[in-house]
């Protein structure tokens, strides 16, 4: 009885299907947002290509999701590397433009991306998308050599 209760716990803990959880783009530093009047958000990632999804959403429209791991940058920060961080169900909802852009960097190939947001501050629904291939910032320790007198 009790090994059934434990069994049961673990399958809550092991369901993919619950807790899917969507990305969401932060505001940009000032090299991005220097360059366009409107207002610039940003999100780093790394995407899992081969997880993408087609779903219809509350309000009867064709979307489509793709699995992703978001990238915490060192810069201005303690760190001095980035780091990807695994997030789980961490998912990016894409309409038709997102879902365009991210099928160029497909193509490309890109391993780590750095996803733009521009949108219009005077109407909600004008937004558009730029990907551009993001290059990690690694910070890798010096091998110590001895030397002999």
């Amino acid at each position: 009885m009790e090994k059934d209760i434990v069994q049961s716990v673990l399958d809550e803990w092991e369901d993919d299907s619950f807790g899917i959880e969507y990305a969401k783009f932060v505001k940009a530093d000032l090299s991005d947002t220097s360059l366009y009047d409107d207002n610039v958000d940003v999100l780093y990632c790394k995407p899992d290509y081969e997880s993408i999804t087609s779903y219809i959403n509350q309000w009867n429209k064709s979307r489509k999701r793709i699995s992703i791991k978001r990238i915490k940058r060192s810069f201005n920060t303690p760190l001095d590397s980035d780091m990807i961080l695994e997030d789980g169900n961490l998912h990016l909802d894409m309409g038709a433009r997102l879902y365009n852009t991210m099928k160029s960097a497909y193509g490309m190939k890109w391993k780590y991306l750095k996803i733009l947001k521009i949108s219009n501050p005077n109407d909600k629904f004008d937004v558009h998308y730029y990907t551009s291939e993001y290059k990690l910032v690694i910070t890798k320790k010096l091998t110590a050599k001895k030397t002999k007198k």
